[in-house]
């Protein structure tokens, strides 16, 4: 089986030779979704777990094992541009029905070949913002190559994303715009309450989810920076966010399992965001305000999301600046989907 990337071309040519009279199984792929946001599949490899049966899925489920792909890496190859696999390349049978699970990133802790139905992956939460990872997961259920050989595939986000972005809202000072600086920006989850977490690959089945045996976890968003947050713009009224991790590359994106909280219990994720801020000039320079309620230097406050964090959503943490206060506030950016992963089988 190979994988070619293009946009849905079957022209490719692929090694080893094909024997022409084979209905052999190809990979395509288009450009995909979004630690770091995945934007497209090209220069990444993922896994897939294949079976192959007669009947449905539903029927076979229950003792079904991954034999015909079982945590198959699928490389890009930057010579020939294609995704590929080990051969021997695998053939349609007529007659039998096939389901594929994809998975990203190719190397996660997966179920093995004798666990039958619907294969997991398990995910731990690490220490540090660049080890965290988008993982997704597709499925596509009893199909053969009868109406054509193409099987498409898109991808689900099953964790959380979380950014930090700042608003300057400071009016002018003497006649001149004050700009924030800020330089240090981290963030202490104090009642994390799940560090790891097991998907099945099949997204609409609960998730199971390990309780936290250290709750608390630090993330730097932002060290030694000199990061510049214009003021809000006299003209339109308008103040733009910035996201506090620009400049940084990959920029740091907060990738959570889902945390669930109760009313009741008055549980919701909270922590502490602690930074180090200046008032300054256009170029940097810091000035001197009189009479300003917030004084510039290290501050740490504290937040509470008061609701449950879903997976598949983004949220934004949003430092807010002005000369009479510093506020933090979460707020919903809407469901993670800057552009769907598409996998084909051809």
């Amino acid at each position: 089986m190979a994988f070619v990337v293009t946009s849905c071309q079957q022209d490719e040519t692929v090694e080893p030779p094909l024997d022409p009279t084979e209905d052999y199984i190809f990979f395509n792929t288009e450009v995909a979704s979004r630690g770091e946001l995945v934007t497209e599949m090209t220069g990444r490899n993922f896994g897939v777990m294949g079976y192959e049966y007669t009947g449905d899925w539903n029927t076979v489920k229950v003792q079904a094992k991954p034999n015909l792909f079982n945590a198959q890496t699928i490389e890009w190859n930057e010579e020939s541009g294609v995704h590929q696999y080990t051969p021997p390349l695998k053939t349609w049978k007529p007659g039998y029905k096939y389901t594929f699970f994809g998975y990203y990133p190719e190397g996660l802790t997966v179920s093995g070949s004798e666990v039958e139905g619907v294969p997991y992956l398990t995910y731990t939460l690490p220490d540090t913002p660049a080890d965290m990872k988008d993982v997704m997961t597709t499925v596509v259920y009893d199909t053969d190559n009868s109406a054509s050989n193409s099987v498409g595939l898109t991808f689900q986000h099953r964790l959380v994303a979380m950014n930090v972005q700042a608003r300057n809202f400071n009016t002018p000072y003497n006649g001149n715009p004050v700009y924030i600086k800020l330089t240090d920006v981290s963030i202490t989850y104090t009642n994390l309450k799940y560090d790891k977490v097991t998907l099945p690959m099949d997204a609409s089945l609960p998730v199971a989810r390990t309780e936290a045996t250290n709750q608390t976890k630090a993330y730097t968003i932002l060290q030694n920076g000199n990061l510049l947050i214009s003021p809000t713009d006299t003209n339109t009224g308008e103040t733009t966010s910035v996201e506090v991790s620009a400049g940084q590359e990959p920029p740091t994106t907060l990738i959570l399992i889902p945390q669930e909280g109760t009313d009741e219990a008055n549980d919701y994720l909270k922590g502490t965001v602690t930074f180090t801020f200046d008032y300054v000039d256009a170029n940097g320079n810091k000035i001197t305000i009189a009479d300003v309620a917030e004084q510039p230097g290290i501050r740490t406050l504290p937040f509470d999301l008061g609701k449950s964090i879903v997976a598949g959503r983004k949220y934004a943490l949003l430092m807010n600046f002005s000369r009479t206060s510093v506020t933090i506030a979460i707020v919903e950016s809407g469901e993670w989907t800057d552009k769907d992963i598409d996998i084909e089988f051809e």
